[in-house]
């Protein structure tokens, strides 16, 4: 069976054995079961728990806000959306910033892919080796694994190039990547496909903890610039 079939039949209940884990609470790094079992979370909820389960200044604030609202739609202003936009304006390089605010990482993803072939009017994406992306139709086009990116239709029409991620301890130098990016570029415009956009993870997650390193990172947008593609740094693992 392949990965991406296991995943799937990890979300259906009849798939899982009786002796499977099934937590009914947690509090801070625990998960406890029906019988009172209590297990160590290492992963922090997928990390959106990175605080720790129902901790207590989290917990309050979801209070507050329950009890004032709850959603506006996306076409109406609200003062606390308005606020956090204005908080998250002040890690971005760009003033003023732009925010879109989703659900899930490959929704993010996929936005940005749009955004990207929106703005510069061009449908080629280059990817990098042992990328993870998301498993909507979008974002599994970008993704390295053949075995996710299969169930993809758009990974059969959208044209995406992949290069290798430095590995130092493989030999792949960030210098190597470097050239092997400008290659790619340079070759999808002169056939006459340039690209819309270069898509990576600053550190890639999935098939283990591999960061890009700075001096990497900043040849990344150097080129892209030059190339007139849009940066997409997918930074939600990372």
């Amino acid at each position: 069976m392949s990965a991406a079939a296991r995943e799937a039949r990890s979300l259906d209940a009849s798939s899982l054995s009786t002796g499977s884990v099934r937590v009914s609470r947690a509090s801070g790094c625990w998960l406890f079961t029906e019988a009172g079992e209590r297990f160590f979370d290492a992963t922090g909820g997928s990390g959106a728990v990175n605080l720790g389960h129902q901790h207590p200044r989290v917990v309050a604030a979801i209070h507050r806000q329950a009890d004032r609202l709850l959603h506006t739609g996306w076409n109406l202003r609200s003062t606390v959306r308005d606020a956090l936009v204005e908080k998250l304006g002040h890690f971005s390089p760009y003033s003023p910033c732009g925010v879109l605010f989703t659900v899930t990482g490959a929704e993010g993803v996929e936005a940005a892919l749009k955004i990207a072939r929106a703005h510069t009017g061009r449908r080629t994406v280059v990817a990098f080796d042992r990328s993870y992306h998301g498993k909507t139709a979008g974002a599994l086009a970008v993704t390295w694994r053949t075995d996710f990116r299969r169930f993809s239709p758009e990974a059969q029409e959208a044209p995406v190039r992949f290069i290798p991620y430095p590995l130092p301890e493989e030999g792949s130098d960030s210098d190597a990547v470097v050239r092997a990016l400008e290659e790619v570029l340079a070759g999808a415009a002169a056939e006459g496909a340039p690209a819309a956009a270069v898509i990576l993870e600053p550190v890639q997650a999935a098939e283990g903890f591999l960061p890009g390193g700075e001096p990497f990172l900043r040849e990344v947008l150097r080129l892209a610039r030059k190339h007139g593609a849009v940066s997409i740094f997918d930074e939600i693992i990372t």
